[in-house]
């Protein structure tokens, strides 16, 4: 298990990752496809950028002590590990909740400065409430389904694991064979 503060460390790099690998890429080849039922380099972009967009109000109240522990919290032990878990296994694939899959079909090249925008925003957030909260006794509730809770630390690395596991997936569409060259 990583601290937080390696967690923000890991996501930073992630992004660097992503805008010196993708960074370079025309908006068509960002927005090509394997097929229809996959996602484009730039939906994967806004698919984190969703993700993490959905946390801001939390840990805004979070660094500024509105913190109020959900009752069914007692969970989030055992949920902590099943979403971290889940999250690592990069052989299975994970369909996303409606809230963090509504992808646009064509996305603008600038969909690179909007994710490292939105990760310097997260980062932001989330140092500012981690300097005031305990991580290992506080529980973010899942923007996407509300009843599962996960202690702070766990979401921390759930979200650094989630952007490492979609830049592997955004990797992937840039080395497929039929990849437009230019």
């Amino acid at each position: 298990m990583k601290t937080p503060a390696e967690n923000f460390q890991s996501m930073a790099a992630s992004a660097e990752k992503f805008e010196s690998t993708f960074g370079h890429l025309s908006e068509a080849q960002l927005n090509w496809k394997i097929n229809p039922e996959t996602w484009s380099i730039a939906q994967v972009l806004e698919h984190l950028i969703i993700t993490k967009a959905s946390f801001f109000q939390q840990l805004d109240d979070l660094s500024k002590s509105k913190y109020k522990k959900p009752f069914w919290s007692f969970l989030g032990g055992f949920l902590s590990n099943l979403v971290l878990s889940a999250v690592k296994n990069d052989r299975k694939k994970v369909k996303a909740p409606p809230l963090w899959s509504n992808v646009q079909s064509k996305l603008p090249a600038m969909i690179i400065r909007m994710y490292r925008q939105n990760m310097s925003e997260f980062l932001k957030l989330s140092q500012a409430a981690a300097h005031k909260i305990k991580p290992e006794e506080t529980y973010l509730v899942s923007p996407a389904l509300f009843l599962i809770t996960y202690r702070f630390d766990y979401g921390m690395e759930i979200l650094a694991v989630h952007e490492e596991r979609h830049f592997k997936q955004a990797l992937a569409v840039m080395n497929h064979s039929g990849f437009p060259k230019a």
